[in-house]
């Protein structure tokens, strides 16, 4: 799923058709080199939209495995033209909390750092249970794990947690988006959980965490929990006219009801 991208004033009016518009392209046509691709993300940085995405090996590809383990990164500056740059993040150290592939998140620029959020997954347990990480960067270019991480795990008092997880050892932890606080006191994020229910399809929610400093993170009660999906994901909130959005995918993909 693609995420919708803020892009300011300036940097659309790059993207804007001229008085006499040119021939269409006939299709999207980006695709990294001997790759599959899912899950985007982005932000706009010096005149150029920045693509981060989860990536597989296509067909008859000649790259490695561990690259299709890393996050890709293109750049535009039309939003049509793409430049694949370099990977980005890969699995964690060996026997770690993150040593799978990264899984959706998102990317967020202050005072002059980088800091990509993407969800933790372990060999361990099959890459089961889910946390949050954090790396940072001064270019989008280079990224540094936070040494700190993880830093959002799902809070027991609202959510399916590491101390209580599904019988299956799940738990959701995945996709953030984050936003400036509205009263100007932060910023909040949301992300795909679950709360304990009876059965499996009930329990998806889109939960939400407030931080002061995109480093320490307080858990709030479920922003979306409308009981009646087994899989709830890649969230989005934005304004429009005034008014708040979340849009997110929703369905039984990942479980029936009666399961549990």
């Amino acid at each position: 799923m693609t995420r919708r991208t803020a892009i300011g004033a300036p940097f659309l009016a790059l993207a804007q058709p001229p008085s006499t518009p040119a021939a269409a392209p006939r299709e999207f046509g980006f695709r990294p080199a001997q790759m599959s691709l899912w899950d985007t993300w982005h932000i706009e940085h010096a005149g150029q939209a920045h693509m981060f995405y989860l990536q597989r090996l296509a067909q008859g590809s000649t790259r490695t495995p561990l690259e299709a383990d890393t996050l890709g990164h293109a750049a535009s500056r039309d939003l049509i033209h793409w430049t694949e740059k370099n990977l980005a993040l890969g699995p964690g150290p060996a026997g770690g909390l993150d040593d799978m592939q990264p899984y959706t998140g998102c990317v967020v620029h202050h005072d002059g750092r980088f800091y990509l959020y993407y969800a933790m997954r372990s060999k361990a347990d099959g890459g089961a249970g889910q946390r949050i990480g954090l790396a940072l960067s001064t270019d989008l270019d280079h990224w540094e794990r936070y040494s700190a991480n993880p830093v959002i795990e799902p809070d027991s008092r609202w959510y399916v947690s590491h101390r209580k997880p599904l019988p299956n050892g799940v738990v959701d932890c995945r996709d953030l988006v984050i936003i400036k606080d509205p009263s100007g006191d932060g910023w909040l994020g949301f992300y795909a959980a679950r709360v304990p229910s009876d059965e499996l399809g009930d329990g998806a929610v889109i939960a939400a965490v407030h931080s002061k400093d995109l480093l320490h993170w307080e858990h709030l009660p479920p922003a979306f929990a409308p009981g009646k999906y087994a899989c709830i994901e890649v969230p989005d909130v934005y304004m429009v006219d005034g008014r708040w959005y979340m849009t997110c995918l929703t369905g039984l993909e990942y479980g029936k009801r009666a399961i549990l």
